[in-house]
């Protein structure tokens, strides 16, 4: 049975179209570096009902957003937190093989987005959401 209030049923009686979900994404995540609740975060998330997919876009959003507002440590305290959870370390990964191809487009509105992902990816590494071989593939070189 579905709960009573609305914030419980958002996607089961929302439009469910890709705009409607990009948008609950973008607002989420938003909302997520104002609280900096992990736990609001997730239950978002489970709100929404995204496929492997979808969670794969979610985190590699989450990641992008954190690095536009500065904010990159947040955006892997909710990754870290949530993995298990929502996502597994394989859609992580490939979250961050996503962004790693969307940095050539970012550059143009994050100048040092290319800085700012190899951070990202290193420091990613050292929390254990990626395995240190990831840093290998991704062409990054370890000083």
């Amino acid at each position: 049975a579905l709960r009573q209030t609305p914030e419980y049923s958002r996607r089961v009686w929302g439009s469910g179209d890709a705009r409607h979900i990009q948008t609950e994404v973008q607002e989420a995540i938003l909302e997520y570096f104002d609280s900096g609740s992990a736990e609001e975060l997730g239950r978002i998330v489970e709100e929404l009902h995204l496929s492997g997919a979808e969670l794969v876009r979610f985190v590699r959003k989450l990641l992008v957003l954190g690095m536009e507002c500065g904010e990159p440590d947040r955006a892997l305290d909710a990754v870290s937190e949530l993995l298990g959870y929502f996502w597994t370390p394989e859609e992580v990964r490939e979250a961050f093989d996503q962004l790693q191809d969307l940095v050539p487009e970012l550059v143009l509105d994050l100048p040092r987005c290319q800085l700012h992902a190899q951070n990202l990816v290193e420091t990613a590494c050292q929390r254990g959401l990626l395995e240190d071989s990831y840093l290998q593939s991704a062409g990054i070189s370890v000083v």
